[in-house]
């Protein structure tokens, strides 16, 4: 379903819209916020990856088709996992990010 560009999209507050004709090559000037995600979680390394889960970076990306995705929807152990699919993982927080502080 195409929505028309004189048709504004019903957006949840704090989420982004992104169109279905979405060019992936657009990644590089998108940028996402999502305010209420924000508001009652906080932004730690506890909670990064689920922040990351809501972006559109993540649905562009290959999040779909990642080692996240298949254990978000309960597959466990080496048999049940497709260990030739990518993983999104936390590296580094400093440590205001390790505090949860988000300015």
């Amino acid at each position: 379903k195409m929505h028309n560009q004189a048709t504004p999209l019903q957006v949840p507050p704090g989420r982004v819209a992104i169109p279905e004709t979405f060019d992936g090559d657009d990644l590089a000037h998108l940028s996402f916020a999502n305010v209420e995600f924000l508001r009652s979680r906080g932004l730690s390394p506890r909670t990064c990856l689920e922040y990351f889960y809501t972006s559109p970076f993540y649905a562009r990306c290959g999040g779909p088709t990642s080692v996240n995705e298949q254990r978000r929807r309960g597959a466990t152990g080496p048999q049940a996992i497709d260990e030739d699919c990518h993983e999104f993982v936390l590296t580094y927080a400093n440590e205001d990010g390790n505090k949860g502080l988000v300015e």
